[in-house]
Formats: structure tokens, C-alpha cells, sequence
């Protein structure tokens, strides 16, 4: 169990993402679950009591799915009493589901099967639906600690990335990309924009100068750079590696291309002094992509940029590419 005492608000935030993220994760499973059931329904013993325990706990779960999206959109405004006690049932109301998975189990888990091929199927059910119970157990040392915020718009440190401590790093990406999501909630037009930057021929640059002058002469005044460019605008975080995401609030897809435009022609002009030696200039491949246009999802709109990112490389790098509108990908399915 997590010791909430004294935490930042932050951390609670995390953690109710976290929470958030994991329930449409089981509701997924659970659906993909429930496919297998009716598949090998003439394996099963009582096909039909699995399907109506999957319905139940993905109903269940779609019900705390949408308490945890409207805790991640209001709290960051003002927490009040009703989020201590949104969080409370939610708690409660998973505790006392226990007795349906226990007695899933005593029929389903602790007797024979008609076809013991299909074990892994009913064991995959109850224990996709029993760990999620447990996970939300923690619920309980978040409510006392949640209180202490109430009637605040608690201050949110954003966390940097430990190598450089010049962008943010990738765990802040979520946070920051919910936080505004919250903030544009009321606006009847609103989209955000996501740019996913790699460093063109990193490895070859890696080769010719060793890992650790480019840490040391490249790396850093490049994410300064990109840094000092996005500070008024959004946020810039150091994704992996040579891999680098900026994230534009209320930004349409038009001004989101114009930045990544912007940010590759600034990084292009610039010299990069290599010890006393030389200079180097780089250039970069930038993908773009926007919520919620070609995603409904912090991770499918950053999966979409990515391989927009690919693309703008594939085609000849040093360039920026559009991410393709999901109705598009579809249709070439």
C-alpha cells in the first residue's frame, strides 16, 4: 500500500492517471475476453455465466473509467469535497465486488472443466477482474490526502528529465497533456498539438565524435533550443535518446505544423561547436499530430506523430510530415 502522507498533488494526479489508464486498459482485455468466450463457448461448462461476469465487471469499470476522467479534468482547477468523495466510492464500491469474483472462482476456477484446454480462459477472466480490485485497494490512502487539497488549485511541479535537466521528461508528458486537456474542457473548439522530433544520423554522429562529447557539446544546447522555442507555447520533454516530443496546447493542426516548421529551420541554422575542433549543424525529421483529430488518446496521438516522424525520414529526412487522419488509415485496412 502507497503512503500518500505528505506527497505533492502532483504525485496524486500521477497516480489517479495511472489509475485511469489501467481501468480502459482491463476494459479492453475484458472486451477481447469476452470474443474468446463466445468463440469456444461449446469448451465452457456455463459459457453464458462468463459472458454475463465480463459484462458485469466491464460495466463496472467503464462506471469508474468515467469518475476517473472527470477527476482528471476537474481536480486541477479546484479540489472539492466531491472528488474526496468520488474517489471514496469508487473504493468502496470495488471492495465490496469481491464476492463476485470469489465466487467466479469456487465454480469456474476450483472445479473441473469440460475441456481443461480452456483453463487459461477462465483463469485470464477472474484474474484480469481480481487485480483490478486490488489495485484500486491504494484508493483508500488517497481520500486522506486528497482531503488536505480541498478548496485549493494545488500547484503541479512539472518534473524534469534527470540526464540534462533541460526538457521535461517522458512521465511528464501525460500529466501535462491531461492537465490541458482539463483546462480546454469548456471550450467549444479545442485541439492539442503534438511534434515528434528525432535527430537525423544520430548514430553516425555518435561515430564520428563518441557518445560522450555529444552529451557533452550537442545534446544540450539542442534541447536548449528547443526548449527556449516552446516555453511561451507549450511544452518540450526529451522522449528517449536522440528523440525529443513538444506539446502545444490549444494549438491547431495548421499552427502545430507552422511550430515544428519553425523549430526545424532554427535547429538547421544552428552551429554546434565540437571542442575546439569544429562545428557540426544537424538537422531534424518531425512528425505532426493532434488531438483529437488522430487520436482520442494521449498515446495514440504521440504513436500517430511517430510514424509521421518515420515517414518525413523515409522520405529524405530534414523535412516535417502530417500524421495521416485516422478515417484514412482505415481505409487502407
Amino acid at each position: 500500500m502507497t503512503d500518500y502522507t505528505g506527497v505533492p498533488f502532483t504525485v496524486v494526479f500521477s497516480h489517479l492517471t495511472d489509475w485511469r489508464n489501467a481501468t480502459a486498459a482491463s476494459i479492453r482485455v475484458l472486451n477481447g475476453l469476452r470474443g474468446e468466450v463466445e468463440k469456444y463457448s461449446d469448451g465452457l461448462d456455463s459459457p453464458r455465466a462468463s459472458l454475463e461476469y465480463v459484462d458485469y465487471f466491464t460495466d463496472l469499470f467503464s462506471r469508474y473509467l468515467g469518475d476517473f476522467e472527470r477527476l482528471l479534468t476537474e481536480l486541477p482547477r479546484s479540489v472539492s469535497d466531491a472528488h474526496v468523495q468520488m474517489v471514496k466510492q469508487i473504493y468502496d464500491s470495488a471492495s465490496q465486488e469481491e464476492r463476485h469474483c470469489v465466487a467466479f472462482k469456487n465454480e469456474h476456477i476450483e472445479r473441473p472443466l469440460k475441456d481443461e484446454k480452456l483453463r487459461w480462459l477462465v483463469d485470464d477472466i477472474y484474474a484480469e477482474s481480481r487485480q483490478m480490485l486490488i489495485d484500486y485497494k491504494d484508493l483508500s490512502n488517497v481520500v486522506p490526502r486528497l482531503r488536505t487539497f480541498v478548496g485549493t488549485a494545488p500547484k503541479i511541479d512539472r518534473e524534469l528529465e534527470q540526464k540534462f535537466r533541460i526538457l521535461y521528461s517522458a512521465a511528464q508528458e501525460q500529466r501535462d497533456f491531461d492537465l490541458w486537456i482539463a483546462e480546454g474542457s469548456g471550450a467549444s473548439i479545442y485541439s492539442i498539438g503534438v511534434i515528434f522530433i528525432d535527430v537525423d544520423d544520430f548514430k553516425a554522429l555518435n561515430s564520428s565524435f563518441t557518445e560522450s562529447v555529444v552529451d557533452r557539446d550537442v545534446l544540450p544546447p539542442l534541447q536548449c533550443l528547443i526548449r527556449d522555442l516552446t516555453i511561451h507555447r507549450g511544452g518540450a520533454y526529451r522522449h528517449g535518446g536522440e528523440e525529443f516530443l513538444v506539446i502545444l496546447p490549444n494549438s491547431t493542426l495548421e499552427e502545430t505544423v507552422a511550430f515544428a516548421e519553425k523549430l526545424r529551420q532554427q535547429i538547421a541554422a544552428k552551429e554546434f561547436r565540437i571542442g575546439e575542433r569544429s562545428c557540426q549543424r544537424l538537422t531534424i525529421s518531425a512528425g505532426v499530430a493532434t488531438w483529437p483529430n488522430h487520436g482520442g488518446t494521449f498515446q495514440l496521438v504521440v504513436e500517430a506523430a511517430n510514424r509521421a516522424e518515420s515517414a518525413a525520414k523515409k522520405d529524405g529526412k530534414n523535412r516535417v510530415q502530417v500524421a495521416e487522419n485516422r478515417a484514412d488509415i482505415q481505409q487502407k485496412l
